[in-house]
């Protein structure tokens, strides 16, 4: 592979005639020889730990999917298995402002799970923990080991939808579930304090598809397949 730049090579200069011909016919074949816009040569190419740590500080999140070989999977029942029908758990979030009290401090924070059937668990979650072997801990809700205590968001699904993630949204203290989906296009509020939805907003004429929170928990964007948003 034969490369040049502008005012590098000299033809004349040459005396290599199998060299000389090859940068001829590199020139005829495509053209002015570009100039050379970089003079130092290209940094040295990070590794993969540097790479992650770099991205890492600039507060970029991690794609799993890029570093498999260095996860583990780890299984947690949340319901049990005996139950006739298992209905996946299709959202998952921690609170990102979690206010404790002095005594409180070091205990689990809140990992808040709800599956297709709208039952609401409030679990204990500690991300690293040196005595367990699974270098964490994780605590179920008590109320999902019985059918009848278990906590449900009163408003119907729409049959017409598929229940994902998209139809929820956790308020950032904890306290409060944002659910979209129901069949009577309303915005449901559950109370996790109160194990209620404590308020239905209607502000849609068709059921409400996508919900989110902005970054600071204050603003709620609402999605309907009317094609509006309200905020």
């Amino acid at each position: 592979m034969y490369y040049s730049y502008e005012n590098v090579v000299h033809t004349d200069s040459i005396d290599d005639s199998i060299t000389r011909e090859a940068i001829d016919g590199m020139i005829q074949n495509f053209g002015r020889i570009p100039c050379q816009l970089f003079t130092e040569p290209h940094p040295q190419r990070q590794t993969s730990e540097q790479a992650v740590f770099q991205i890492d500080i600039q507060g970029c999140p991690l794609n799993i999917f890029h570093n498999l070989r260095h996860i583990k999977v780890y299984f947690v029942e949340i319901i049990s298995t005996n139950d006739e029908v298992l209905n996946p758990i299709i959202f998952i979030s921690i609170p990102k402002n979690q206010i404790r009290s002095f005594i409180q401090q070091g205990t689990p924070d809140t990992l808040i799970t709800i599956n297709t059937n709208g039952v609401v668990g409030n679990n204990g979650w500690c991300s690293y923990n040196k005595s367990s072997d699974n270098l964490f801990t994780f605590e179920r809700d008590i109320t999902l080991q019985l059918e009848k205590n278990r906590l449900t968001t009163i408003v119907p699904f729409s049959s017409s939808i598929n229940i994902t993630s998209r139809l929820f949204a956790l308020s950032h203290d904890g306290k409060f579930i944002f659910s979209g989906g129901h069949w009577d296009w309303s915005l449901c509020i559950y109370s996790l304090t109160k194990s209620k939805t404590i308020s239905s907003i209607i502000h849609h004429t068709d059921i409400i598809t996508c919900l989110s929170l902005d970054s600071t928990g204050y603003i709620l964007v609402t999605g309907s397949r009317d094609t509006t948003c309200v905020i």
